[in-house]
């Protein structure tokens, strides 16, 4: 069964691994317009006060979503996060690269 939740309830929401450890904050919810699907969203982690944390772009399929909790879930290992580069916020991913479009609008080979 689906579940409905509006995107600005989810921004802020603590995001943890299967273990329970955090990983950091929901940041942002990037949608593709076109089809109204989400493309990826983003994680936010340490800083201070949301000034100088480090951003993932993480495709939306990674996450699971713990209502009775109030957080998001991804399955990684914090170390993981640590040595993966993030990005500038400045200068968000570009959403023409094919990890970040919604499955369904992915193009396939050949089209």
């Amino acid at each position: 069964m689906p579940v409905f939740v509006p995107c600005g309830t989810l921004q802020g929401d603590t995001v943890v691994n299967r273990e329970g450890e955090a990983l950091g904050q929901l940041e942002q919810i990037m949608l593709e317009v076109p089809s109204g699907e989400i493309a990826y969203a983003v994680l936010a982690r340490g800083g201070v006060f949301g000034l100088g944390a480090k951003l993932f772009a993480i495709p939306w399929a990674a996450f699971t979503l713990d209502t009775e909790r109030r957080r998001l879930v991804l399955d990684i290992d914090p170390k993981h996060l640590e040595q993966a580069p993030g990005f500038d916020p400045d200068h968000w991913p570009a959403t023409a690269d094919a990890r970040w479009q919604p499955r369904g609008t992915r193009k396939r080979p050949g089209m």
